[in-house]
């Protein structure tokens, strides 16, 4: 994570670079599984001829989609970048390089407090291992009213204690 530090504003950036084995798994699964259906349907030399209409939904459609949606989750985690830029009118939070939901505006008079919360991933695999609990800072305009300010990119605690930290020190040196 970077902080820098200008006359009136701060700039937080927070490169993802997580590499996510098991989206990168779904995407070869999908993309496997849609080309032996696809085969199945279109060449079914010696084998039993698939002519249920559910199958070409799930070969051409169904698992297609899947394997995108997860290339392009996979692609975000290895490439994106958060950026955080608060001055004194506007918190703004942008993703790129590649486009992601959380890109947000928020006047920095309406957020009135800032606090880390759990965001996903949290709970037992079926091996029992505990999975990655991620976190998110949310900001609220008035006690008990949260909402997500950033909360993308699988962020760990400490990533989002250093943001809210530093955000808070931002608007208290405004007031």
């Amino acid at each position: 994570m970077e902080l820098i530090e200008a006359e009136g504003n701060i700039e937080i950036r927070r490169i993802w670079r997580g590499f996510r084995l098991s989206l990168l798994f779904v995407v070869v699964a999908c993309t496997l599984c849609s080309g032996l259906f696809a085969r199945d349907l279109l060449w079914p030399e010696g084998r039993e001829t698939l002519n249920d209409r559910s199958n070409l939904i799930i070969a051409l459609i169904i698992l297609p989609t899947l394997g995108i949606g997860c290339g392009y989750l996979f692609l975000c985690h290895l490439f994106n970048t958060t950026r955080i830029v608060a001055d004194s009118e506007n918190i703004k939070v942008k993703h790129g390089p590649l486009p992601y939901l959380g890109n947000k505006s928020v006047p920095t008079n309406r957020v009135k407090g800032l606090e880390v919360q759990k965001n996903g991933g949290v709970g037992r695999s079926r091996s029992g291992k505990n999975t990655e609990t991620y976190y998110a800072v949310a900001y609220y305009e008035q006690p008990g009213s949260t909402r997500f300010l950033v909360s993308s990119g699988a962020m760990k605690k400490p990533q989002a204690e250093y943001i809210k930290q530093n955000l808070e020190r931002f608007l208290q040196a405004l007031s």
